[in-house]
Formats: C-alpha cells, sequence, structure tokens
C-alpha cells in the first residue's frame, strides 16, 4: 500500500481475563502486571472482559493511565442457547468504568458472583442484544468461542442460530476470538 495517508496498524485484545474470573491462572496478577504485559506484546488496546463482573475495569484504566493503551470495559456472559449455553463479550466505549459494566448486567438481572462459571443468565443471545442496544448504542455485542464447544458456531444450530445473524441485532460481531496469554 503506498499512500496510507494516516492509516495504522493496530493490536487489540478484546477478550482479556482479570483475576476477578474464576479461569484466570494467575491470580496474583495486578492491573499493573496487566497493563505492562499489554504494552510489553505492542497492544492498542485491551477489552476487560471478565466474567459476570467488571470489578477490574477501573483498576485496569488507573493503571493505565500514563501509557497509551486504550481500555475498554467489557464483561464475558454464559446465557442460554445451545446444549449449555453459549458465551458473549459485551464490550463499551473507552470512556465508560465498572459502573457502567455493572449498571448494564443489573438490566439483565445479573449481578457480580466473581466469576463463577455455572451462573448462566435466563436471557439468549438476541435477548441481550435487545437490551445492550437499548442500554448503550454503541456497545457491541462479541459472539465469543465462536468455534469453540462453548460458541455460537458449534453448539447452536437452525433457526436459534440463524436468529442471531438478523439485521435488527446491529451490536452482534462474529469473532473467532484469540486471546494473547498474559
Amino acid at each position: 500500500m503506498t499512500n496510507t495517508n494516516g492509516l495504522k496498524f493496530e493490536k487489540f485484545d478484546l477478550h482479556v481475563h482479570t483475576p476477578a474470573s474464576n479461569d484466570h491462572k494467575n491470580k496474583s496478577i495486578t492491573a499493573e502486571d496487566i497493563v505492562a504485559a499489554s504494552t510489553n506484546k505492542g497492544l492498542a488496546g485491551i477489552a476487560i472482559t471478565d466474567h459476570q463482573t467488571g470489578a477490574w475495569v477501573d483498576s485496569i484504566k488507573k493503571a493505565a493511565e500514563k501509557t497509551d493503551l486504550s481500555i475498554f470495559p467489557g464483561v464475558e456472559l454464559k446465557v442460554v442457547g445451545g446444549e449449555e449455553g453459549v458465551h458473549v463479550v459485551v464490550i463499551f466505549n473507552i470512556d465508560k468504568d465498572t459502573a457502567h459494566v455493572t449498571a448494564f448486567l443489573n438490566t439483565l438481572n445479573v449481578y457480580e458472583h466473581n466469576g463463577k462459571p455455572d451462573l448462566i443468565t435466563t436471557k439468549t443471545v438476541m435477548d441481550v442484544a435487545n437490551e445492550l442496544q437499548k442500554f448503550d448504542p454503541a456497545a457491541i455485542l462479541i459472539l465469543a468461542h465462536a468455534n469453540s464447544s462453548a460458541g455460537v458456531g458449534a453448539d447452536m444450530k437452525g433457526l436459534q442460530r440463524s436468529e442471531i445473524f438478523k439485521p435488527e441485532y446491529k451490536c452482534v460481531f462474529r469473532s473467532k476470538v484469540a486471546t494473547i496469554p498474559l
């Protein structure tokens, strides 16, 4: 590409867990460690998407204040669908915080449960998409682990799966999320 005139390739990890998620292996890691690992990998931004909580968003944002790293608040939810539920990731604009994530979870009747894996909202992907579009039209919903056993591509079939891709769900993105281990 010869005429890039302002275009620049940036790397982001839009699915980062902290010790607030039960599946985070290193419970002693700090917000500063996560920011340092992200900047050392050359990332321009990360989304903090713990299971059923936004608890670490503010501490990660504070740790990143003196860096160029953009922090996107988010959350990962297990919702009704497929055999045993599927995972979705919700990502908000960088100007949002822990309170914003918590307020959205409250609209779904999902309350802070410290990342317990067995918690599943009574909502479907489409229900969450509808609530998200009303709550924060700028937010996006990513179908996490799309092709894994907990994902839409592998676990959901027929009308249940095709419903998700209707045009009225403007916030929904299908993605093969690959995380960079910190």
